[in-house]
């Protein structure tokens, strides 16, 4: 069986390196940047509001639960990688209606259209709506290590322009692609 690697689930997986590649873990890292920022938004805001860094909220950074039974029910939650993979993730592509999903075979990211994506260096970045918790769910992930890379990159350092597109959506969905080294959005999927 290439790569040897078996899901959460159990079931064989095609995925041939380490879980969490360090790649990732990299690009992870860069996410707790976003929390030396000012929150976007709160700058018209009265008082001490409009100068609350993100630093000033409780950050933590843990890997997927086995059990979604265990995954904090308070704060935001940022998951990384496919359902194959994580705990969260399949919680999140099963619970939270997102616009693109992975393929039962983990091959493909599909679109609420129906149009199959195999382009191993896209990524995409949702964000979804825990409406049991009343917490958005960041959901980043690509068919390789390349394209969940993307995802990353683009949410650290592309805040600003996510924050731009997202507007007073509940719900956004975004495809994004690395070019020379910097994460690009390539579609927003309606």
């Amino acid at each position: 069986m290439r790569g040897g690697s078996v899901g959460f689930d159990g079931l064989p997986r095609s995925f041939s390196g380490p879980t969490v590649t360090a790649s990732e873990a990299g690009a992870s890292a860069l996410i707790a940047g976003l929390f030396e920022y000012i929150i976007p938004g709160l700058e018209a805001q009265p008082g001490i509001l409009k100068t609350l860094f993100t630093r000033d909220i409780s950050v933590e950074v843990f890997p997927s639960p086995l059990n979604i039974a265990d995954l904090p029910r308070r704060g935001s939650v940022v998951t990384v990688g496919s359902p194959g993979y994580n705990v969260v993730s399949s919680w999140a592509q099963t619970s939270l209606n997102p616009k693109v999903l992975f393929s039962p075979n983990n091959d493909l990211l599909i679109t609420n259209g129906g149009r199959q994506i195999n382009d191993t260096t896209i990524g995409m970045v949702q964000i979804l709506y825990d409406a049991q918790n009343q917490r958005r769910v960041f959901y980043l992930a690509g068919l390789s290590e390349v394209g969940t890379r993307a995802a990353l990159l683009y949410v650290a350092t592309k805040w600003r322009d996510l924050y731009k597109n997202i507007g007073d959506q509940e719900v956004f969905c975004c495809l994004v692609k690395l070019r020379n080294g910097d994460a690009e959005l390539t579609e927003t999927i309606y």
